[in-house]
């Protein structure tokens, strides 16, 4: 969600302002978008200055300005297209649509393209990149009712392409299948437990894989 997203406070509702930076991809190449200048005087007309915001009202996500009449049909259009609520109804990650080919905010496609530039690089400089995907609580969640990872697709696209990922998701519940008890809260990052797992799994697989300290 974050690699398709400028103004942040649209996806983590924040009282102060937090806009970023983020890529696009053109001509199949990484483009990089620089943080947009604000005009603090005219939030109202803000969305003028997000031109590569997934998450803009009114667009593809979901998110309205609005409510208008009929107010209940509107309502219910709402409930159906917001990503985070319809991700709520389908029992699922509001991030995980966004791992879906063909999805509209191009979000796999662009992830995918960050993950294999960074390779690419590492390579050329002579390095040994290794590329890692840290699961959150919900993603443990999902896979517990579906026997399957909500990025999936991610790990499957870049391992077609012989690049190598570590998922942090299977060994750390091979290690310790109450993976509830890694974080404080199913909705924030790993406690210090969690991260404790976190290590020992990797640096396992670092052994496994001939790389030492």
């Amino acid at each position: 969600m974050r690699n398709v997203n400028q103004l942040r406070n649209l996806i983590y509702p924040n009282h102060q302002l937090s806009i970023k930076p983020r890529y696009i991809i053109k001509n199949k190449k990484l483009v990089y978008i620089p943080m947009p200048i604000i005009d603090v005087h005219n939030l109202a007309g803000i969305k003028n200055y997000l031109f590569h915001e997934y998450f803009i009202p009114d667009g593809d996500s979901g998110i309205v300005s609005t409510l208008s009449f009929p107010f209940t049909q509107t309502l219910v259009n709402f409930t159906i297209s917001h990503f985070h609520l319809n991700a709520s109804l389908r029992g699922q990650p509001r991030h995980k649509s966004f791992y879906n080919y063909g999805h509209s905010s191009n979000a796999l496609a662009t992830t995918k393209k960050i993950m294999e530039t960074f390779y690419d690089e590492a390579k050329a400089r002579g390095q040994r990149p290794l590329l890692t995907i840290i699961p959150t609580c919900r993603d443990f969640e999902y896979y517990e009712s579906r026997r399957e990872l909500p990025y999936q697709n991610l790990i499957n696209t870049l391992t077609k392409q012989g690049i190598p990922v570590f998922d942090f998701a299977l060994p750390m519940l091979a290690y310790e299948d109450d993976y509830h008890s890694l974080y404080g809260l199913c909705s924030t990052h790993p406690n210090k437990k969690g991260y404790h797992v976190m290590a020992q799994v990797f640096m396992a697989y670092l052994n496994k894989v001939g790389i030492k300290k």
